[in-house]
């Protein structure tokens, strides 16, 4: 080896910052004029950037070089130092680099500029240590700042060199005497712990999962190229944390180190029992996934045990903290629905329903996190902090109407009943007893549990039954209603039947009120295949006849022509033979859609049997479209609105002003 050509100046004190910056630029730049490269090396990137901008001014910009962060772009920019270059580096970016110095060797090498005082001996010798490499050439100097002297109570830089390095000797023998140990011990115990988790847990985890069929002699092999499940990531981590626990309890001096040897034999023992008992996991946070894992990757094989197994986990998780098991109660409800056993619809609705709570008290938290956050930081709206808090209120908001939309989906397949019960008093006060039975499902005899007093008239409303629109042909609201008034469907002395429809359109209404079926401004193929519809097998060969059927027919000058009482197959005739494209057709098929509603409500002339309506949630448009369309004796309106709107609808409505 070539011996060091290097030479360290005499450190150069400065009275002030002004002065030592002066220093610096001034030595530096009387260097570069013999073109040698110049190093200077920073405490901080706040000083580093500061001397960067003064030498792009009092020399080339584009022989300032500077490096400030460890990363690739940086730092290939100063792998080679040409003469006249200044790179400009802090202590922590620069440590460890090699610059090639070749091209300034002849002009004396690489001059080091320490502008601060390292915290100890070899931090310094490291520092100085990049010019002379390999017997090459170079000098060093130091600059430092009489002020940050002054704080270590001298001015004296061998004085100050000496005050630091009794610091870090007394630090070095504080270390060895009493942290040294505990590492040691640390360390120790730490085998004893990767030896048990190893050899015992994850060897018997893989074993029960069947990676391999013979254990002796392939434990290694095994660890290298078999990729951990989620059950077993998660098991494992269940245990680290417990370690973790462990080792912080040493730290804080919980844990006497003459103790610990016996304490962690305690903790590994108690594992060892958890984990033949199936307890070793305290988080449920790792129950929740490990059941998560077995419901996404194997409930599709619809295998009940594995569900049934992923139950388990979720109900642990349950057990172990209810606070923050709303995905745990989701997985729960799931599970029930994937199963199907007995009252699984209403066990998944109560599991839904538990979610819906906690994780609704943490979209509250989140919310009033945000709040305070806005109004304690100004710069707290933008900020990753804020992006990562609306992301989670994203993605909560979506989970929380999943899950309302799921209670939605199975109540309405439990097509719930309501029972009002309205009783007359005649003591005290009161007038009426009003008692209310909400959403009642019906038993296995399709009835309700509920005793019912003669005495007393009762509201039944029926949820969520299936239209047409549902199911096809199959129509749960008209069987029901029809039901109602099929002949001697009730007795003689039931009366008072009120029918009240929920946001039922204006076309279903007619259908189901109305004997006749309306056809309005057909196309002439439109008309011909609701024609052809209407007929029977027998109506087609013409052994039957058909309905009744009224046609208008409607040119584009509005003029009309009516047939009255005509047979299907006639008007079907007639109408192909029509030739005139612009043609409209009304089709009124008579006594069509006579059912036992509309039957009772056209025999009935008095007042006995009412109708009563209902349209919720309706907007102006909505109301007009109403208001214009039903014939009824009496409509009442009610509103939840500012007194300003009300008036405003009412003076523009023809309808509201001319009620009675």
């Amino acid at each position: 080896l070539r011996q060091k050509q290097y030479l360290e100046l005499e450190t150069i004190v400065a009275q002030d910052e002004t002065k030592w910056l002066k220093e610096i630029c001034s030595t530096v730049l009387i260097e570069t004029k013999k073109d040698r490269g110049v190093l200077i090396i920073c405490q901080s990137i706040i000083h580093a950037n500061r001397l960067a901008d003064i030498f792009k001014v009092q020399h080339r910009s584009s022989a300032i070089k500077l490096y400030t962060m460890n990363n690739m772009n940086q730092e290939k920019h100063v792998e080679k130092i040409l003469p006249g270059e200044i790179i400009i580096a802090t202590n922590l970016a620069g440590r460890g680099t090699d610059i090639q110095t070749d091209e300034i060797e002849e002009f004396g090498g690489l001059h080091v500029v320490l502008t601060f005082m390292p915290s100890n001996q070899r931090v310094e010798d490291q520092a100085f240590g990049r010019t002379a490499r390999q017997g090459k050439r170079g000098t060093g100097l130091m600059f430092l700042n009489l002020v940050n002297l002054i704080e270590n109570n001298t001015a004296n830089t061998k004085e100050s060199k000496l005050q630091r390095d009794i610091i870090e000797s007394n630090m070095l023998n504080e270390f060895q005497n009493n942290e040294l140990k505990l590492i040691q011990i640390k360390d120790k115990l730490f085998k004893q712990f990767c030896t048990f988790l190893n050899e015992e847990i994850r060897l018997d985890i893989r074993s029960k999962q069947g990676y391999f069929q013979t254990i002796l002699n392939k434990t290694k092999e095994l660890f290298k190229n078999v990729m951990p499940t989620i059950y077993e990531t998660n098991l494992i981590a269940a245990v680290e944390e417990q370690w973790a626990m462990f080792l912080r309890k040493l730290d804080d001096n919980t844990i006497k180190l003459d103790n610990a040897e016996k304490e962690c034999k305690k903790l590994i023992d108690k594992l060892r029992k958890d984990y033949k008992e199936e307890n070793i996991i305290q988080n449920s946070y790792y129950h929740t996934v490990i059941a998560n894992d077995i419901i996404v990757n194997e409930w599709s094989m619809r295998n009940s045990s594995k569900v049934k197994h992923a139950l388990t986990y979720f109900e642990k998780a349950v057990k172990l903290d209810e606070a923050i098991s709303g995905a745990a109660h989701l997985g729960i409800a799931w599970s029930s629905l994937i199963t199907q056993d007995k009252d699984y619809k209403k066990k998944a609705i109560e599991s839904f329903n538990r979610s819906l709570k906690i994780l609704s008290n943490e979209m509250s938290m989140l919310n009033s996190m945000q709040l305070i956050l806005g109004q304690k930081q100004a710069t707290f709206t933008g900020s990753e902090l804020y992006k990562q808090l609306n992301t989670k209120v994203t993605i909560l908001g979506t989970y929380l109407n999943s899950i309302q939309s799921n209670i939605g989906a199975i109540k309405k397949s439990l097509r719930l009943i309501d029972l009002i019960e309205i009783k007359q008093e005649s003591n005290g006060n009161v007038l009426e007893n009003i008692q209310f039975y909400y959403e009642r499902e019906r038993n296995s005899e399709n009835k309700l549990e509920i005793k019912m007093n003669k005495k007393a008239h009762y509201n039944l409303i029926f949820n969520d039954l299936t239209s047409r629109e549902d199911s096809g042909t199959f129509d749960q609201a008209l069987i029901t209603i029809n039901n109602a008034y099929q002949k001697d469907q009730l007795p003689s002395s039931y009366y008072g039947i009120r029918i009240k429809l929920k946001q039922v359109q204006l076309d279903r209404m007619k259908a189901i009120f109305n004997q006749k079926k309306e056809y309005l401004n057909l196309a002439k193929e439109s008309a011909i295949d609701k024609l052809r519809n209407e007929r029977t097998i027998w109506n087609t060969v013409r052994i039957t006849n058909s309905f009744d059927v009224d046609l208008k027919i409607i040119h584009s000058d509005n003029k009309t022509e009516d047939l009255k009482g005509k047979q299907i197959n006639e008007l079907i005739g007639l109408i192909e033979t029509k030739t005139d494209d612009t043609l409209r057709f009304n089709i009124i098929i008579k006594d069509a859609n006579v059912n036992g509603i509309n039957k009772y409500f056209k025999s009935r002339v008095n007042n006995i049997t009412s109708l009563q309506v209902d349209f919720d949630g309706l907007d102006y448009e909505s109301i007009n479209e109403k208001l214009s369309s039903i014939k009824a004796k009496s409509i009442n309106i009610e509103m939840v609105l500012i007194k300003s709107v009300l008036l405003s609808i009412i003076n523009r409505n023809q309808y509201i002003n001319m009620a009675k």
